[in-house]
């Protein structure tokens, strides 16, 4: 159980770490211009 709910666990940090980078990628972008 343990292998599972770290992968789960593991999955929302790198979702929630795409999220963070895809919108400061667009904030910069939008002050850049």
């Amino acid at each position: 159980m343990e292998g599972i709910q770290y992968a789960v666990f593991t999955e929302k940090s790198y979702r929630l770490l795409g999220k963070n980078n895809y919108t400061s990628n667009v904030e910069s972008g939008s002050t850049r211009t």
